[in-house]
């Protein structure tokens, strides 16, 4: 009889970065744990996530670990505009210096305006793109005098590729929702429709202002001991059996 052993190797590392990555939507601002573990794994002084692309009209969506927060800003309100390493290939990740020969980077005004005056040199870029729906890219960067980045930092951030696009997902359905419910909410409230979220065992959650108005009012209805009582007694139990259906 032949028995055999399946054993799983599971890296601590990449785990405990996965687990930043997918509670990323829950921290504010999103994604500052998962994005500083990524920098020191990468080696980089600085990493930035994108979640829209910038324009005139509306600034970029920045996140950021590492690095200055004036040149992050100075990007965000213009320089973006001289930054030739926008238009990468969905999908691929790829640094500054196999996108662009080092005469052609020199001699950019990218360099001379926002690289050289804060130290960088090397850039390594993921963009995900899919039509309107998203468009998220992330960058690391090192200073002059540290070792371009390799196929090691590459294959890292390959493998981090499918989840980040999930994790950002995530976050998107979580933002739509909550601006969903503040949307109805606040028709709500231009209704004047009074708002009384109870358990099921009758105590109040919430209530919205016309809610408060009313009870203050004392129209036969009330809170007592955080319960909503209602003053005629047999709609106080239909209200009850109610709840307890």
């Amino acid at each position: 009889e032949s028995r055999y052993t399946h054993v799983v190797h599971i890296d601590p590392t990449f785990s405990t970065l996965l687990g930043e990555l997918y509670q990323g939507p829950l921290e504010e601002p999103p994604w500052q744990s998962f994005l500083a573990s990524v920098r020191e794994l990468l080696g980089a002084n600085l990493v930035t996530l994108l979640l829209r692309p910038p324009s005139k009209e509306e600034h970029v969506v920045m996140l950021a670990d590492g690095g200055s927060l004036s040149a992050i800003k100075s990007y965000n309100e213009g320089q973006f505009v001289l930054d030739p390493f926008v238009d990468l290939p969905s999908g691929q990740v790829i640094s500054l210096h196999e996108y662009l020969s080092e005469k052609t980077l020199l001699d950019s005004d990218f360099y001379r305006v926002i690289m050289q005056p804060q130290g960088w040199y090397d850039f390594l870029g993921l963009v995900i793109r899919q039509e309107s729906q998203l468009d998220v890219r992330f960058r690391a960067g090192r200073y002059r005098g540290a070792q371009p980045f390799g196929e090691s930092e590459k294959t890292l951030l390959r493998s981090l590729m499918p989840h980040l696009e999930r994790s950002i997902r995530l976050q998107s359905c979580i933002s739509r929702t909550e601006r969903e419910r503040a949307v109805y909410a606040g028709a709500v409230e231009q209704l004047l429709v009074a708002t009384i979220i109870l358990d099921e065992q009758c105590r109040v959650l919430s209530t919205n202002a016309t809610a408060n108005a009313l009870l203050a009012a004392g129209a036969g209805i009330s809170v007592s001991g955080n319960c909503l009582r209602l003053a005629d007694r047999d709609a106080d139990r239909e209200l009850r059996a109610l709840l307890d259906d």
